[in-house]
């Protein structure tokens, strides 16, 4: 049997946010502890070269890091 902390059960929709954040440090934490990323404060546009130009380019979105998706 299933049991749920609210009436909504398996089809409710639930905020997740807090164990995503989690799960993406600890996701992160991996990734440098094997090599995979130095650093937290590398920017996350060298991961996505296909996505070059940027349909609407702005140089902020450079500089934004892995650390930013951890906020």
């Amino acid at each position: 049997m299933r049991a749920y902390f609210d009436n909504g059960g398996v089809d409710a929709f639930r905020n997740t946010r807090s164990a995503t954040k989690t799960i993406t440090g600890m996701l992160i934490g991996l990734a440098i502890d094997k090599g995979f990323l130095s650093t937290v404060t590398t920017p996350v546009m060298r991961f996505f070269p296909d996505k070059r130009p940027l349909q609407n380019p702005d140089p902020r979105k450079e500089e934004i890091t892995v650390e930013d998706f951890l906020r």
